[in-house]
């Protein structure tokens, strides 16, 4: 997967892209990145504050950096989700609410990827032509899985007991294997959340301005990230020197990128997206300039949030850690 990033980079070449690199757009990128975190965190609060939950912007920001940078460091992405969670759960909030809340998060983030990618890839069908054939499989394949999340993720939110059985399901079997002990006394304390979680289920079901507000701030959060591609492009070869057109294929490659690489988990989706952003870019400048931008880019989409994030999260749990002790 990386043999044609390894032929292509150059150490020496790397350092020189980034000193000649303009610093206001990096600048811009690195806001970006922030808003990236932001929205998410917005997004998590507007279904909080639904339930009757005051949550402050602060607190926001740590459940989505908790989200990000434990997605960032876990085989498959799994702990994200769970150290939200914790964190909100830490805050006060009801475990039934932060259920309903971070899986309706998860359907508007979800549909957010598709609305954005979708009406990309209407208007920039020659670019997606341009790649190879396996990163077309990825895409395509891609798209497919983004309508299975959203309908997995629908039905999971707004039918209550599809979710208990397998949560109930996911218990015997523990039980069975002796990994889990007193399962009579679990499966009873599940269906009392369940039941609460049923409710707040049902208040979302009937605030469709709550879902319009959150998918807003989510489509915010997906255009930031791929802004951020957009502003290294920018940074690398000064807007005297690109076309909108340029502009425009480097946000159609990132997201069509984003598509193709988000339904594999990590750390395969890494790769993935490397092999496709470097297929992507190919298409626009010769293969060590498509290196070097695949790697700043990288640097400051994907490390540069888990660095940003993973400090967050350190706060947070000293924030946890000193309240505890009052």
């Amino acid at each position: 997967m990386y043999g044609l990033l390894n032929k292509s980079f150059s150490f020496a070449s790397f350092v020189k892209f980034i000193k000649n690199a303009e610093l206001i757009w990096i600048i811009f990128a690195i806001i970006c990145l922030i808003l990236y975190i932001i929205f998410e965190g917005v997004a998590i609060n507007t279904i909080a504050k639904s339930f009757g939950y005051k949550t402050k912007f602060k607190n926001g920001f740590f459940y989505s950096s908790a989200d990000l940078y434990f997605s960032a460091i876990t085989p498959s992405a799994t702990g994200g989700q769970p150290a939200s969670a914790y964190f909100m759960i830490k805050d006060g909030m009801h475990a039934a609410a932060v259920t309903a809340i971070l899986l309706f998060n998860l359907l508007t983030y979800t549909m957010a990827l598709f609305i954005v990618s979708f009406i990309t890839f209407l208007f920039s069908l020659p670019i997606f032509l341009e790649f190879s054939t396996i990163s077309k499989i990825f895409i395509i394949v891609g798209f497919f899985v983004e309508i299975l999340l959203i309908t997995v993720f629908s039905f999971l939110l707004f039918k209550s007991k599809l979710l208990y059985d397998i949560c109930a399901g996911t218990l015997k079997l523990l039980a069975k294997i002796h990994l889990v002990s007193t399962p009579e006394e679990k499966i009873a304390k599940l269906k009392e959340t369940m039941d609460k979680y049923h409710e707040y289920a049902k208040m979302l079901k009937t605030r469709k301005e709550v879902m319009f507000k959150a998918l807003g701030y989510n489509i915010l959060q997906r255009v930031c990230l791929f802004l951020v591609t957009v502003f290294v492009f920018l940074a690398a070869y000064g807007i005297s020197n690109v076309t909108l057109v340029n502009v425009l294929s480097v946000w159609s490659i990132q997201c069509m990128v984003t598509i193709g690489a988000n339904f594999i988990p990590i750390p395969g989706a890494m790769g993935i997206s490397d092999y496709l952003l470097l297929d992507g870019f190919s298409r626009l400048l010769n293969r060590v300039e498509a290196s070097n931008l695949e790697l700043l880019t990288r640097f400051l989409s994907f490390y540069s949030c888990a660095i940003i994030c993973g400090i967050a999260v350190l706060i947070k749990f000293c924030l946890i850690k000193k309240r505890s002790k009052k």
